[in-house]
């Protein structure tokens, strides 16, 4: 017998039951998952398709990209500074995904603009 699923982490509990009467297939009793937390279902993430391209470069230019006989270790820390300094000029924007982690989308003529 097969129980088949696209995410395993929403059974909680399950156990097998005997067969009933004279069928060959187990029962099974399952506790599923069923509410969603929200931190789960909403995300925030940086919308680097809004960012104000000034912003973005008054934070580049206060940037240092040298360094003179620098172990890898260095330079690796380096540019992740840089980068996590970059992106804090850029804005936010929460998203909604649905149980699978896919990012929910409305369809255009559903957007309150229109």
């Amino acid at each position: 017998d097969n129980v088949l699923t696209s995410d395993v982490n929403i059974f909680q509990e399950y156990q097998t039951t005997p067969p009933l009467g004279k069928s060959d297939h187990v029962g099974i009793v399952s506790k599923w998952k069923i509410t969603n937390d929200d931190e789960y279902v909403t995300t925030v993430k940086k919308n680097w398709a809004k960012v104000d391209s000034s912003d973005l470069l008054k934070a580049a230019e206060s940037l240092k990209w040298t360094c003179n006989q620098a172990s890898a270790e260095e330079l690796w820390d380096l540019i992740h500074s840089n980068a996590r300094l970059i992106s804090e000029s850029v804005p936010v924007v929460k998203t909604s995904v649905n149980r699978s982690g896919v990012l929910k989308t409305s369809s255009t003529w559903d957007r309150p603009c229109l």
